[in-house]
């Protein structure tokens, strides 16, 4: 099976049951949830890119089956957000430093991020 169309440049996909998410590096609608069985894309998730900047998104995992975290270079941060409301639970910012990786734990509760400033930050989800 192939899906035609996200543009992944980092850890930035992940399973859970069967739906697919996935952060691209562009600059719009960077963050999707595909459908496993149809390989379609089934929607895109609102990320707070800046309109300057664009979303570029390196990394995407999920935290629960409401949840998702993302980040990249766009924003220099990671953003926590319900995907069911479209909500932006929460930021955690790299002070002008892309993020590269993210990573849950605990169903979501503890989040680690790291990226070009070399440090490892760790957050939790409440």
């Amino acid at each position: 099976k192939v899906i035609n169309g996200p543009h992944i440049c980092g850890p930035a996909i992940d399973i859970k049951s069967s739906k697919i998410l996935t952060g691209s590096w562009v600059a719009h609608n960077a963050l999707q949830l595909w459908d496993f069985r149809k390989s379609t894309v089934e929607k895109n998730i609102p990320f707070p890119g800046d309109k300057d900047h664009g979303e570029f998104i390196y990394a995407a995992r999920y935290c629960n089956s409401d949840i998702v975290v993302a980040g990249g270079s766009g924003t220099n941060s990671v953003h926590a957000i319900n995907f069911k409301t479209d909500t932006d639970l929460g930021e955690i910012t790299l002070q002008n430093h892309p993020v590269h990786v993210v990573s849950t734990v605990l169903d979501g509760q503890q989040i680690a991020l790291a990226g070009a400033g070399g440090y490892l930050h760790i957050a939790y989800l409440v």
